[in-house]
């Protein structure tokens, strides 16, 4: 399978205003992130150009940053989890590509069941045998049935949860652990 390339990811990020944001995960590891100004702004884009029958993604999940993206990483850091080998890249579901790993990380994905095959097609063809898949979850209900497929599968699972600080407030999540068979 091949990569994009950084300017493939440059032209797919062009399409929106972003910004930097520095996020504080533990004493002396910062985040730097690039996110959406304005992820609503993109939302009424986007319901504007289904109004004129123009395809249209649902709403742009992927363009606000979620608490539970925080929580995993405060979770690694706490752990020792990839901190120090990892690898990060712009990756589309659908159309996944790139070389098999045996690590992925992947957080508040399982929201919507109609996902599920895509991402257990995902998990096929890019976690090498043996890898890990950590999966960091709000509690959503549908995280329990998308786990509940992986094990039929062969995978090996186990849970955690991490408390952390999100904007003020003790917000508390799930980090699933699978193991490819």
């Amino acid at each position: 399978m091949r990569s994009y390339s950084p300017r493939q990811e440059r032209r797919a990020l062009a399409k929106f205003t972003t910004q930097q944001r520095l996020l504080v995960v533990a004493p002396g590891l910062d985040l730097q992130l690039l996110e959406i100004v304005d992820p609503y702004s993109l939302l009424d884009r986007m319901v504007e150009q289904e109004a004129q029958n123009k395809r249209v993604e649902r709403y742009p999940y992927w363009a606000e940053l979620w608490p539970t993206s925080f929580g995993l990483a405060h979770w690694f850091c706490r752990t020792g989890g990839v901190a120090h080998r990892h690898r990060v890249s712009y990756l589309e579901w659908r159309n996944p590509v790139g070389a098999p790993g045996s690590c992925m990380v992947a957080s508040d994905v399982v929201y919507e069941k109609q996902n599920h095959p895509y991402l257990r097609r995902l998990l096929r063809d890019l976690l090498e045998p043996g890898g890990t898949f950590y999966l960091g979850d709000p509690g959503r209900p549908l995280a329990a049935p998308f786990i509940g497929d992986l094990q039929r599968l062969g995978y090996d699972h186990r849970a955690e949860q991490c408390t952390f600080d999100w904007q003020g407030r003790s917000t508390t999540i799930d980090i699933h652990i699978l193991q490819k068979p």
